[in-house]
């Protein structure tokens, strides 16, 4: 029985690793394939280098919660082996994805959010409207980043929710909804001064919420899709 009951742990501890792994490395391809693709239009960085990493660090923080997460009885029935190649058919799958949500949030913030909260389009203004507007946009795709990732682990941890062995485990529920309040309270409030940026307008947690329910949408189709292709999500 203890034999037993450690194979099982073992299956277990693997199958939340795996999550981690390719989770993860789907949304920072995705997050790399949107900066390089911004560098070539932008006349500023979305993002500098200390920002990705505290996005980074929340993100991993969050994931951590999937160590204890539940497993259900498809992932630890029999043994599971690691394959680099699933790996990056996963990150080819849902990283575009992810891509394609941040280019629609440059272009909001680039044409609309920005613009209507600095006063004009970004050389339309001096130096220190410039600033702004470079502030405004970085925490406003810092914002957007923030709650896509964290919601579309909840999306991606298992092919299906349906069971109480396969729903999300009422940590890593907690862990996003404290991403989801803590970076909207640092980026949509005078908060945002503290770690450096520009707060953006409050209505733009509006925008960034139907993002995300589109984005989990999108998602939850693609997933649907690569089950039915392959015969699991991972």
């Amino acid at each position: 029985a203890m034999v037993a009951r450690g194979v099982e742990e073992g299956r277990r501890a693997f199958a939340n690793a795996t999550k981690y792994i390719r989770i993860a490395s789907s949304s920072n391809f995705g997050n790399v394939c949107s900066v390089a693709i911004a560098s070539v239009f932008l006349p500023f960085l979305p993002a500098v280098a200390g920002q990705l990493l505290a996005l980074n660090l929340v993100y991993d923080a969050t994931c951590l919660a999937l160590t204890v997460d539940r497993v259900g009885a498809e992932e630890t029935s029999r043994p599971r082996t690691w394959s680099g190649r699933g790996l990056t058919r996963f990150m080819a799958t849902f990283g575009p994805v992810s891509t394609a949500f941040d280019l629609l949030t440059f272009a909001l913030l680039l044409l609309f959010v920005c613009p209507q909260a600095c006063g004009g389009a970004f050389f339309d203004l001096d130096a220190t409207g410039q600033a702004m507007f470079a502030s405004m946009f970085q925490a406003g795709w810092l914002l957007e980043c923030a709650w896509t990732q964290s919601l579309v682990i909840l999306a991606l941890r298992a092919a299906r929710a349906t069971t109480p062995a396969n729903r999300p485990c009422p940590t890593l529920v907690v862990a996003v909804g404290l991403v989801l309040a803590i970076s909207a309270l640092l980026l949509a409030t005078p908060l945002a001064v503290v770690v450096g940026m520009v707060p953006v307008p409050a209505w733009f947690l509006i925008v960034v919420g139907m993002e995300s329910a589109s984005y989990l949408l999108v998602v939850a189709l693609v997933k649907r899709w690569r089950i039915r292709r392959h015969g699991r999500l991972f």
